[in-house]
């Protein structure tokens, strides 16, 4: 059985992301007060007079969480891996709860493939899974994020499952 890792890239997309919605998340604080005060409503309104001590807790709140959510990144990618045996896909990912599971190709239904901007700039891609249960109405996904030339390894699953 050979381990695949997820590529080192995913990492990097992840942390883009993180530095996007931080920077969207600046602008929306910083141009607050000026559209506030745009609209007529002036900044002599309570939600302007906050004292110094209580941005510094959110920002250090805010800080903690950036931290963590760095933290997790580096720790999701070092426990995930998956591996096409012969008698499935077996994905096996997790920090806290530890999830190893067996997909017996017999019971995929489809392959997506998707790639987002950041994922298109480091030629990563996401394939997600998707299963079928006892029923037709029993469609559970999996996903494996991240990976170097999703394309193909997207053929070589639907190759196996033909």
């Amino acid at each position: 059985m050979v381990k695949n890792k997820l590529d080192k890239n995913w990492r990097v997309v992840n942390l883009l992301k993180l530095f996007c919605v931080l920077i969207i998340l600046g602008i929306i604080v910083y141009s607050f007060p000026i559209v506030w005060e745009s609209l007529g409503f002036g900044t002599d309104t309570p939600i302007f007079n906050i004292s110094p001590k209580i941005w510094m807790f959110v920002f250090s709140l805010v800080a903690l969480i950036v931290v963590l959510y760095i933290i997790w990144i580096f720790l999701f990618y070092k426990s995930f891996w998956y591996s096409l045996d012969k008698e499935g896909i077996r994905i096996h990912k997790g920090i806290i709860t530890i999830s190893d599971m067996l997909i017996p190709y017999n019971k995929i239904r489809n392959v997506n493939v998707t790639r987002g901007l950041f994922q298109r700039f480091f030629n990563i891609g996401s394939i997600t899974i998707e299963l079928i249960g006892y029923t037709e109405a029993d469609i559970v996904e999996s996903d494996i994020p991240g990976i170097k030339n999703a394309e193909e390894i997207a053929k070589k699953l639907l190759k196996k499952i033909a």
